[in-house]
């Protein structure tokens, strides 16, 4: 699905210090694109909750696939790729009950195509 031209626009990135975001070659480019860029104190994972608790509800749904469909971890990959995509299809609070694809698209995913 390609997504639809939108006006949004990355303002501000937030990372950790971990050292492939504090390359002389990203502060350019961020720069060169007016984006902010501000570091998180390193090693504290609470000062970025909301990727956090996304990672957290990712993780949870790649255990409970894997655990409901008897799979091997092996196929952990997979799992947490269909995670990804089923959660981007989910409606969200956040986005006064549209999913992320709805956000950024403009109109509502088709789901018909995802089965158990």
């Amino acid at each position: 699905m390609k997504a639809a031209p939108t006006d949004a626009r990355v303002r501000r990135l937030v990372t950790d210090q971990g050292g492939e975001y504090l390359s002389a070659e990203m502060a350019e480019y961020l720069r060169k694109k007016g984006i902010e860029h501000a570091t998180t104190p390193a090693h504290t994972l609470e000062f970025n909750g909301v990727a956090e608790r996304f990672n957290q509800t990712v993780l949870n749904m790649v255990r409970c696939f894997l655990h409901d469909s008897n799979l091997s971890h092996g196929f952990w990959g997979e799992a947490l790729r269909t995670a990804t995509i089923v959660y981007n299809h989910l409606p969200h609070r956040a986005n006064g009950g549209k999913s992320p694809l709805h956000m950024w698209n403009g109109t509502a995913p088709d789901i018909s195509h995802i089965r158990v």
